[in-house]
């Protein structure tokens, strides 16, 4: 890998971005505590493990011949996208926290996953930036996978501090009125502002 360092930052800089993944992780906290916000952290980070191998495999390249492809995979990402954002607008904090059967609570590992696999942008993201930091005297194989599992470990170092702190604030924000009304349809209008630019874009 060359310029280490630079790779480090940029990867920090790039994790720190607010995205439709985070803000996925934070409703699952929210709804669900810290166990949920965990299992969408896991997610999240299959979903990002899963878009950098096929990215290897040059899945890139078909998007750039057949571009009616990831216009598809962003209308249904962006649908997806906006159906959870409804979900989270139209419910209350304690509706979401609320203790429920196992077959009647959210799988906040898939709906993450789901998030993350359909975003285009993200492939396009991976294929774009990690052969800026690739040395092509150790393989480029060798470079990719070395990158994708520092990227991965910074990332998940990151999110596991992002769900802690959003459990902690939960559970203080479980016991206003006002935030159990209005926290659901902020987190709720983001992500479907989210849904809403991948639709029009």
């Amino acid at each position: 890998m060359l310029h280490f360092a630079e790779f480090v930052a940029a990867s920090v800089a790039i994790i720190l971005l607010p995205g439709p993944g985070q803000l996925a992780i934070l409703t699952a906290t929210f709804a669900g505590g810290r166990q949920a916000g965990l299992r969408a952290v896991a997610g999240l980070l299959t979903g990002d493990i899963c878009i950098m191998t096929i990215t290897a495999f040059g899945v890139a390249t078909v998007l750039g011949i057949h571009p009616e492809i990831g216009t598809a995979i962003r209308w249904i990402g962006g649908l997806y996208i906006c159906w959870i954002g409804v979900q989270t607008l139209v419910s209350r904090l304690d509706a979401l926290t609320a203790t429920k059967s196992v077959n009647d609570s959210p799988n906040w590992y898939l709906r993450t996953v789901g998030v993350t696999l359909l975003n285009p942008k993200a492939i396009l993201f991976f294929v774009s930036f990690f052969p800026l930091f690739m040395d092509p005297a150790r393989g480029l194989a060798r470079s990719f996978l070395q990158m994708g599992a520092l990227f991965t470990l910074l990332s998940a170092s990151y999110l596991v501090f992002f769900t802690w702190m959003g459990s902690t604030l939960s559970e203080r924000l479980r016991a206003s009125d006002t935030a159990s009304i209005w926290l659901p349809r902020a987190l709720g209008s983001v992500i479907l502002l989210f849904g809403g630019k991948m639709l029009l874009e």
